[in-house]
């Protein structure tokens, strides 16, 4: 099991909508990884609150099923396809779980997130960072999202990581898929840091 200490000096602050704590660092707050990709791939406007209560609904479900504690008696006819994905994923992978729903921050570059999953996979040695998404994306601003997290968890031995991405679909079917290359998507964060901070 990964352990991951956050780094002295951090405090977390309510956001002003108190819609949720964020970390700040020696006083000052820290970037976030999916403001920072907002900025370049924007949410559509107009899109519908339960869209986005959806993809919250789902990531608690996700945990509690990891932590074999989900009550599936309690979960809405709505997110349970997607759940139902999950647990197929789970099933057929036999994923160990080395950490979830972890916040992770970059000290020298100032940037943090929370990543979903870090597994290890039945055979092999290498650790793999994935996101878990409701639906079939795998646009460039997951595995940009995925490499900010994997830079940020563990900056020294980011290349040791794998990165990929879990889609649940509407059916009831997992889709897994790894980045061909991560030190691509790596580069290419650090780019989009580089002109963020300009």
């Amino acid at each position: 099991m990964i352990t991951y200490a956050l780094p002295p000096g951090l405090t977390l602050s309510k956001f002003k909508d108190g819609s949720g704590e964020w970390p700040w660092l020696n006083g000052k707050p820290i970037r976030s990884v999916s403001r920072i990709l907002d900025r370049i791939w924007p949410m559509p406007p107009g899109l519908p609150v339960w869209y986005l209560e959806r993809g919250k609904l789902v990531h608690h479900g996700t945990t509690l099923i990891d932590k074999g504690s989900l009550d599936w008696g309690t979960v809405d006819e709505r997110i349970k396809p997607f759940l139902d994905a999950y647990q197929s994923f789970i099933d057929t992978a036999h994923p160990e779980v080395e950490a979830m729903e972890l916040n992770v921050v970059h000290t020298s570059l100032k940037y943090g997130g929370r990543l979903d999953r870090v597994y290890r996979f039945p055979g092999q040695s290498r650790l793999v960072l994935a996101d878990i998404k409701t639906g079939m994306g795998t646009d460039d601003r997951y595995w940009c999202q995925c490499a900010a997290l994997a830079m940020a968890l563990d900056e020294g031995n980011v290349n040791d990581y794998d990165l990929a991405l879990v889609n649940l679909d509407k059916n009831g079917r997992p889709h897994y898929t790894e980045a061909p290359h991560p030190g691509s998507w790596l580069n290419r964060w650090r780019e989009i840091l580089e002109k963020d901070a300009a």
